[in-house]
């Protein structure tokens, strides 16, 4: 089963690097049905990796940085607000913030930089807790230490035969996940 809500259109516009479309189009089928935490964690996906890959992987011609900024911040803070016990949105948006904190806040208060990656990994962790049968949880919250380096490549091992069904599609979020979990 699909690990990521499939979108209609969102593969075509990232290959034509129309990455404010992509934005907008997921934004406003989140914003349809705000009560689906999976919709909302394609949005703060796609506005994680456009901020992650900015002036290095896609071209950003045209692009606002604040607008994919504010836009992953209001998403993020909706998340924390109504879905803190959704295990996929705690999962997925505590990897992002743990690996990138500062674009979950303004710039100007880079002193929260520790205190938002402590909230990812907080994040991470309790998804865990929450269901841990989440392969993907399971593997993120072992990657949280070196103590447990062996189980966590077995466990990604494990998890291989799994992945092409958890990850079936060719959108970014997806290829993203497959690198991150495969062994």
């Amino acid at each position: 089963m699909s690990y990521f809500e499939k979108i209609e259109q969102l593969r075509d516009l990232e290959e034509k690097g129309k990455w404010n479309q992509a934005r907008e189009l997921l934004l406003g089928t989140w914003e349809n049905d705000k009560e689906n935490s999976g919709k909302l964690v394609r949005v703060v996906s796609e506005c994680w990796l456009v901020l992650s890959w900015w002036d290095c992987c896609i071209s950003t011609n045209g692009l606002s940085f604040q607008d994919f900024q504010n836009t992953l911040i209001e998403c993020v803070e909706f998340g924390l607000k109504h879905f803190s016990d959704d295990t996929q949105f705690l999962c997925v948006a505590g990897h992002m913030i743990a690996t990138l904190p500062f674009l979950f806040y303004s710039s100007e208060a880079v002193h929260l930089y520790s205190e938002w990656e402590q909230r990812g990994v907080d994040m991470i962790r309790k998804a865990h807790e929450l269901d841990s049968d989440d392969w993907i949880a399971k593997i993120l919250n072992l990657g949280l230490t070196l103590v447990s380096l062996d189980e966590h490549i077995l466990a990604k091992g494990q998890f291989l035969p799994n992945i092409e069904k958890a990850f079936p599609g060719e959108t970014e979020l997806e290829k993203y996940f497959r690198d991150l979990l495969s062994p």
